[in-house]
This record gives C-alpha cells, structure tokens and sequence, in this order.
C-alpha cells in the first residue's frame, strides 16, 4: 500500500488499481484520479505490449458458398467458443472474416493471394504462419469435432514457439 497526503491506493496483481481518496477537495480528488488513471493506462499498454504473444484467425470466403465453406467458419467460431475459450478471453486468439469481392477487403486478398475460401493463422505483425484451409475442407462439415480438434492443437503450437 502506498500512501500520499490525503489518499491511499494499492496496485493489485492484474495491474487494475483499486483506490480510496480521504480527501474533501473535488479538484484534488479529480487531480488524484486523473493520475491512477494514466499510470493505468500506461501498465496496461506496457502489458498488452510486452504480454504474450497472439494470433488472428482470418477466414475468407466468397459471395456464394457451400455447406462446407459455411461449416467452416462456423466451426473456427465455435472453436474460439469452446475449444480455445480461454485463449479468447485471455486476446491471445482472435478471428476475422473476410468477404473476397468487398472492395474493402482488397488489399488484404491480394496479401495473402487469396482466391477461394481460406483459412489463415496470422501472427500479430500478420505474418502468415499456417494455413488451415485443406483441413478445414476434410474436416469442418463432416467431423466439425476433430477440425476443431486440429485448430487448437494448431494455434497452441504456434503460441509456443
């Protein structure tokens, strides 16, 4: 516990800040809070930079798809619910989707030259670092359990490295 004139404050483990003001000044308290609040931000930025390392999932898929194309996106959704929950919450794994002919998503096509509906593993750079669209093509609509299986194993594997 730290302990400054008229307040008090204490830095917990998960660098949220838990403060009291003993103080009857409005403007003090205002200046006082205004203070917790940048040294938070600055642990947090400090965290998220220095933290673990993280991944994006990137689906990318036509105007016009099949059963399977449609199975896996949402068993790669499922996944990030279930298998990789954890993860998900802890922002060490996330997803986006990608419609190929929205003009919007252009430059991130021709990137990773996509063509057809594809499933990438990024690093946070954007790095390519797997592709699992064969994978989710054997596995997605028919075993959608062990496509989901294989995803996590994969995405585990990549933030171990």
């Amino acid at each position: 516990m730290i302990s400054l004139a008229f307040f008090h404050f204490v830095i917990l483990r998960n660098n949220e800040i838990e403060f009291i003001v003993f103080q009857k000044s409005n403007v003090m308290r205002k200046v006082v809070l205004s203070i917790v609040l940048l040294v938070s931000i600055a642990i947090s930025n400090h965290v998220v930079a220095g933290g673990a390392p993280s991944v994006k999932l990137m689906y990318f898929h036509g105007l016009h798809r099949c059963a399977t194309c449609i199975a896996i996106e949402r068993e790669t959704k499922a996944a990030l619910q279930n298998e990789l929950k954890d993860m998900t919450k802890a922002k060490k794994v996330s997803m986006e989707v990608f419609t190929i002919e929205d003009a919007k998503n252009e430059s991130v096509v021709k990137k990773y030259d996509i063509w057809g509906s594809t499933l990438l593993i990024v690093d946070e750079k954007g790095n390519k670092l797997a592709d699992l669209t064969e994978e989710g093509f054997k596995l997605a609509r028919t075993q959608p359990e062990k496509f989901r299986s294989v995803l996590k194993e994969k995405v585990e594997t990549l933030l171990k490295k």
